[in-house]
């Protein structure tokens, strides 16, 4: 198995699903909040000029149309401003307007995660800037398309803007890979050829009967040292990342509403349901019945413009 066709695997079964937040401009003192814990947040400037401010940044970052933003769950606390020298909400005269009237303007997408905590997840950075120039050809012409559908609206924009998000977020994560953003977890599994071996046996085959000595056993190497490589890659022991793999699954087969319960154990590899079902709400907070109805992911502080005054970043 290539770095490239695990890295593919892992994405696949994270099961994006892009929803679309605003398309539109912005006036008066605006500031934007949307830090969140349980969703990845998306925002391209199409429209006049905003500043970010993160810790990531020794003073507010200016932004330029077409740069695209996206903050995953573990990102720092973070704002988008009209100004880099004023980071304020409910400031009179702060509104959202249509496009043409407004001093800037933003497609803002979310990204809704079934477990925002995923191993995977947390080895890409929580804050990816990507300049439109340097997100290379095929992110620029999405980008592009993204900003022309948001400018004009027409039959089913909003249904291919989602369609657009999605695929800019995997080019965004291809621009992480090859431009050597990722953690060092992440490179250590890309550069493992033993590590991307197991992986591919836990995410092709999630309902076998794994044990730690039949993983050692794929990957050729002892438990200690299979032990340390999974510390060092994902902050987890190999079980630990399979049984989160599993529970990873199971959430989106739970959504999906295709399958019993009873079946969704089985393909992870349950002989019990009531075992399933503890594991399922250690993992997730909920049991599997309650995350099915829709009571699983909470969304995180998804505040608006007009609500509260923020704190200046450092």
């Amino acid at each position: 198995m290539t770095a490239q066709e695990a890295l593919s695997s892992s994405l696949r079964a994270l099961r994006l699903r892009a929803r679309l937040a605003y398309v539109g401009g912005v006036c008066g003192r605006w500031a934007v909040d949307h830090n969140s814990d349980s969703d990845a947040w998306f925002h391209m400037l199409v429209k006049g000029d905003a500043w970010l401010h993160s810790p990531r940044w020794p003073r507010p970052e200016p932004l330029a149309i077409g740069d695209v933003l996206i903050f995953l769950p573990h990102a720092p606390p973070h704002y988008l401003s009209y100004s880099a020298d004023e980071l304020v909400f409910d400031a009179p005269g702060a509104a959202q307007v249509p496009m043409e009237e407004g001093s800037s303007g933003f497609v803002c997408g979310l990204f809704e995660l079934d477990q925002p905590r995923a191993p995977w997840w947390r080895l890409l950075p929580g804050e990816i800037l990507v300049r439109r120039r340097e997100g290379g050809d095929g992110l620029a012409r999405l980008v592009q398309l993204l900003v022309d559908e948001a400018r004009a609206p027409r039959v089913a924009s909003d249904l291919l803007l989602e369609h657009l998000l999605e695929s800019c977020l995997l080019l965004v994560i291809r621009h992480c890979v090859e431009g050597g953003l990722l953690s060092d977890g992440m490179l250590s599994v890309l550069a493992d050829r033993r590590l991307q071996s197991v992986l591919d046996g836990i995410h092709r085959e999630p309902g076998r009967a794994w044990t730690l000595a039949a993983l050692c056993e794929r990957s050729s190497m002892s438990k200690t040292v299979l032990s340390e490589r999974f510390h060092a890659a994902f902050g987890c022991a190999p079980m630990e990342y399979l049984k989160a793999w599993r529970m990873q699954l199971a959430a989106g087969w739970l959504r999906e509403g295709a399958d019993t319960i009873d079946g969704i154990a089985a393909r992870c590899g349950y002989d019990s349901t009531p075992a399933f079902s503890r594991a399922f709400r250690q993992f997730a907070g909920v049991p599997p019945g309650a995350y099915r109805r829709g009571g699983a992911v909470l969304n995180g502080a998804t505040r608006s413009a007009t609500r509260r005054t923020a704190p200046r970043s450092p």
